[in-house]
């Protein structure tokens, strides 16, 4: 299953770098999850976010350049599953929009 190879990838990283990927894919979720509005559906943010989050350490690496095709649908993959792959986030969320009264 999908999932569960992605649960054994995630599960190979350091907790912080984990948890990171795991926020922003949430992140990144909640803009897509707004996709009629934004026309962000989940392979354009992947394909605007994999090539920084998945390149190797060597900046000059020609697998980088390579890659990408694989690495949009993996991160694609992330936003689409979050929630099984890291399970449900406890994110406390903030007003989305504040109110601007132009008289006061």
């Amino acid at each position: 299953d999908m999932v569960e190879k992605y649960k054994i990838v995630m599960s190979t990283m350091d907790p912080l770098t984990r948890n990171i990927l795991r926020y922003l894919t949430y992140f990144l979720k909640k803009i897509t999850d707004k996709a009629d509005v934004n026309k962000m559906l989940p392979k354009n943010v992947a394909t605007c976010w994999a090539p920084s989050l998945m390149r190797s350490k060597n900046e000059n690496d020609p697998a980088n350049i390579r890659n990408i095709p694989m690495s949009i649908e993996s991160v694609e993959k992330l936003i689409l599953y979050n929630e099984e792959v890291f399970g449900r986030a406890r994110i406390k969320e903030e007003p989305t929009a504040m109110k601007f009264d132009p008289s006061s």
